[in-house]
């Protein structure tokens, strides 16, 4: 169990990462599109954008 929920965290971390980084060249890109790019729901992609935003927020 410690196990999945270590890899659960580091593919968060990774897409997190791979969504700073298309922020970053389109910035104004809708979810959905996002979603596309990444092949993620875009409610998926709102998660990650309010956790960066939230991650932001706190400077870190």
């Amino acid at each position: 169990m410690e196990q999945y929920q270590h890899e659960r965290k580091e593919r968060f971390k990774d897409r997190l990462e791979e969504l700073r980084h298309l922020l970053a060249e389109h910035e104004n890109t809708s979810n959905r599109k996002l979603a596309d790019l990444m092949g993620l729901s875009h409610t998926h992609i709102r998660k990650l954008r309010s956790q960066l935003s939230t991650s932001n927020e706190s400077g870190n």
